[in-house]
């Protein structure tokens, strides 16, 4: 919600803030480490609660479960 509020003074905020997460969740499928599981799990939760307050679009969101089911394999 504070990201919401923020994005209209400051929407590069929001920007640097929905880059971040898909980094993060990027960078969580390529590396695969366990113990780095919670965090992978919580980026993935930040992404639908970005998409609650439509900060994203349900493009992004889909496009990210395609990657997140389809990673490591031939499409």
């Amino acid at each position: 919600m504070l990201t919401y509020d923020l994005q209209r003074y400051h929407p590069e905020f929001a920007i640097a803030v929905v880059d971040q997460v898909m980094e993060d969740i990027r960078r969580g499928l390529e590396q695969n480490v366990y113990s780095a599981n919670q965090r992978r799990v919580a980026a993935v939760k930040y992404l639908g609660e970005l998409y609650i307050y439509r900060l994203i679009s349900s493009g992004l969101i889909f496009d990210t479960f395609w990657a997140l089911a389809t990673f490591g394999h031939r499409e």
